[in-house]
């Protein structure tokens, strides 16, 4: 049996709503933040990383066990989410619901930019821990072989440059904590499923969903908001024509949006992008919102990721 080497952690079942046609082959057009660089794609030749989800070294865990059972859940919730798109209504059963709140809280943790921001705090600090153990005095009972390591820290600290390696093992069971901590404070939530207009689309990127705060005008501050806050909002987009909000104290249901709200919970999402931002490449239906909070054009927004682009 072949062992899967693509693992998508955007799965091509979500992102053919973002397609023209929905099918599997659909264009998707991409941006890249960085410098406002495009291209093409489909469902199946984006939103993968090699090997991302394998798992080595760990007795009785096979290396790919975690990739197939993504692949489990994405069996089960896409006929979900698919119901939710054709009827565009939330889901009336409760383990319905219940999975699609999952797939919100794993939609969150399982992309590259989660697992970069849960290692980033920890390489620094065992960066600073090793860099004050090679400034330390050594205890004066310490062994010979003792003085020897510490020497050799400091040198490799002070002359060569430390390079700090977090396990991906590590980095991949704090993903499945981050899921087992989101999953039950999205069930608190009301949700609401955002329907847009044929002018304006909603676009997804490669982390996207958001927690914003619910007063837009509000700095996100030294913390920031976060999944338990009471005054914030979640996004997730859920196709070009659909997004999921949720709320503390909203109304739940289905309702109409016009092009300023898709802009704004474009905006959201955007944000949040790293690698790339997509939708299905129609350039006039494609909104945001400025730095002066007005509607802005594709042409724009690309205009602005290339100019801060260093030269």
């Amino acid at each position: 049996m072949t062992e899967p080497r693509r693992h998508h952690f955007l799965p091509q079942f979500y992102l053919r709503g973002f397609t023209a046609t929905g099918s599997p082959d659909g264009a998707l057009h991409l941006l890249r933040p960085s410098d406002g660089h495009e291209w093409r794609g489909t469902p199946d030749s984006v939103g993968h990383q090699r090997d991302f989800y394998r798992i080595d070294g760990v007795p009785g865990v096979e290396p790919n066990q975690l990739e197939r059972n993504f692949a489990v859940m994405e069996g089960q919730v896409g006929g979900v989410l698919g119901n939710v798109l054709s009827t565009q209504t939330l889901p009336t059963n409760r383990d319905d619901l219940a999975l699609l709140l999952d797939f919100v809280a794993v939609m969150t943790a399982r992309v590259p930019m989660h697992l970069e921001m849960l290692e980033r705090p920890l390489k620094e600090l065992a960066s600073k821990v090793a860099h004050i153990a090679a400034r330390s005095v050594p205890v004066p009972s310490v062994a010979d072989v003792g003085q020897e390591t510490h020497d050799q820290l400091r040198e490799l600290v002070d002359k060569e440059g430390l390079q700090v390696e977090i396990s991906r093992e590590f980095l991949l069971d704090l993903m499945l904590q981050s899921i087992e901590t989101i999953s039950p404070l999205l069930a608190k939530r009301q949700w609401a499923l955002l329907i847009s207009n044929p002018s304006a689309e909603f676009v997804t990127c490669d982390a996207p969903v958001a927690v914003v705060w619910s007063d837009r005008t509000r700095p996100e501050g030294f913390f920031g908001p976060a999944f338990g806050g009471l005054d914030t909002d979640v996004t997730l987009p859920l196709s070009r024509r659909v997004a999921l909000l949720g709320t503390f104290g909203g109304s739940a249901g289905t309702r109409e949006v016009d092009a300023r709200v898709v802009a704004d919970v474009n905006t959201r999402t955007g944000r949040k992008s790293g690698r790339f931002i997509c939708w299905s490449g129609r350039a006039d239906s494609f909104v945001w919102l400025d730095p002066t909070g007005q509607i802005g054009t594709y042409e724009a927004l690309v205009k602005a990721f290339s100019d801060r682009t260093p030269r």
